[in-house]
């Protein structure tokens, strides 16, 4: 394999050390808004973010979107599925995607619980990530700004 850059290698173990270092972050992160979200009355559906993978599409090699969902606690159980509630579902989604920052977002889902036969798992990414038919509002959205005179 010829290259015209001789640090090629180099700069490709730097960058999976930044990625490390980027998921260690959002697994500090996911759980301290776990620990904050149930202190203010949130409970998590599920015990990890929900993310897209595919081994087929080199896209999918790379987890670059994450959401974490959950509900409010003192909201009506769900009559047909233990565990979940008849309230909205809201979304902390981090996207590391294409922007120059990433981007983290709270969304606020509404669903026919009716339908359900269980509760989402890891791989129902698809189902929560926008535009989706449940997708009813980003609340708000944060992203890192520079200082001005830093661009």
């Amino acid at each position: 394999m010829s290259s015209t850059n001789p640090n090629m290698g180099g700069n490709i173990s730097i960058a999976v050390d930044v990625l490390r270092e980027t998921y260690k972050n959002l697994h500090l992160l996911f759980s301290e808004l776990d620990r904050i979200g149930e202190d203010e009355g949130f409970v998590p559906i599920t015990p990890k973010f929900l993310r897209w993978k595919s081994d087929s599409a080199h896209e999918g090699w790379l987890t670059s979107n994450f959401i974490k969902l959950y509900q409010i606690e003192n909201e009506h159980p769900s009559t047909n599925i233990t565990d979940l509630k008849n309230g909205p579902i809201f979304g902390i989604e981090v996207d590391l995607g294409e922007d120059e920052y990433p981007v983290i977002a709270l969304i606020r889902y509404h669903f026919d619980y009716s339908y359900w036969t269980r509760l989402p798992n890891v791989s129902d990414h698809w189902v929560f990530i926008s535009p989706s038919p449940f997708f009813v509002i980003k609340i708000f959205m944060v992203s890192c700004l520079l200082p001005h005179g830093n661009n």
